[in-house]
């Protein structure tokens, strides 16, 4: 007897057959690509990967004020707090940018999912033909190179005139060799910017100095839409959007960099202008709106369509 016989007859007799399944359990995600519509550009977040940062590495607040405001989020585990390292492409027509590269092995963390997500969203990585950094920590150039060769054949690398005097300067024990070793790859190809420099039309340069010396964010501009991605101006979302005040045992001047955030915040809120941030929640993009002395993130939603 066929199947559909045998669960017509069942059906008939007002049975209800219910059969084994075989699936077993799944533990795997779909690829870490999300796309958002910019006027006439189109952005795709991409994810490298996610680590955890100890909730001891932010100051600013009383260590037990901190820890439970990342409890309170559900967000803490013996191992710290997720941390979602994100990368972004944005497809002007013109030019394919790519804003930060991703960790792949930097740190000894084993993230380097980009490459993976970005074939996954539609891209190949010889389509790149700008790369522009936000800064030069490992876990947003490491990601330039694999296997010891270009990640991006045909891309030009640009980073701010103080980041690379900064971290290229051979004194400069700090940077991750790593990091160093796959920006030479590039040669001719990694070039410097000012702030009043032109990479890209409807790209433009916004300084973000503190946590790095010449950590930058980038905005995007078409149709009267705008997106401003902004690297590592938060890296803890329970604690820094309602408390800007609050810095990260990396950021280089802690001064300049609660400043810089204090500025970006402000702006963004009022000039309702969407944000994406290199260590936010995956897909890392949404609005600010003011609360009091503090902000609240509204993360971007999924929808079928960007």
């Amino acid at each position: 007897m066929g199947v559909r016989r045998f669960f017509a007859l069942g059906l008939a007799a007002g049975l209800l057959f219910v059969l084994p399944s075989n699936a077993g359990r799944h533990d795997t995600q779909a690829p870490g690509w999300f796309r958002y519509a910019l006027g006439d550009f189109m952005v795709t977040a991409l994810q490298d990967g996610s680590i955890d940062l100890p909730a001891s590495a932010y100051q600013g607040l009383r260590a037990d004020k901190i820890e439970a405001l990342t409890k309170r989020a559900f967000a803490l585990s013996a191992n710290g707090v997720p941390t979602s390292v994100n990368a972004y492409l944005i497809d002007t027509g013109a030019h394919h940018i790519l804003v930060d590269a991703g960790n792949a092995d930097c740190y000894g963390w084993k993230l380097g999912g980009l490459t993976a997500n970005l074939k996954a969203a539609g891209y190949e990585p010889k389509d790149i033909d700008i790369v522009v950094l936000t800064h030069l920590h490992g876990d947003h150039v490491c990601g330039l190179a694999a296997g010891g060769n270009r990640l991006f054949p045909k891309a030009t690398v640009w980073a701010a005139a103080e980041e690379a005097a900064y971290w290229l300067d051979e004194k400069n024990k700090a940077t991750p060799p790593k990091a160093r070793a796959a920006l030479a790859l590039y040669g001719k190809d990694f070039r410097t910017f000012k702030p009043s420099d032109a990479i890209a039309p409807g790209m433009t340069i916004v300084p973000a100095h503190g946590h790095t010396p010449g950590h930058t964010a980038f905005l995007f501009e078409s149709k009267g839409a705008a997106l401003l991605v902004f690297g590592d101006i938060v890296h803890n979302h329970f604690v820094q959007f309602a408390h800007p005040e609050v810095s990260v045992m990396s950021d280089a001047n802690r001064a300049e960099a609660i400043a810089t955030r204090q500025t970006i915040f402000a702006k963004a809120a009022a000039d309702n202008t969407a944000v994406a941030g290199g260590h936010l929640p995956f897909p890392g993009i949404g609005r600010l709106i003011k609360d009091g002395d503090g902000y609240v993130f509204a993360p971007v939603e999924f929808a079928p369509k960007p």
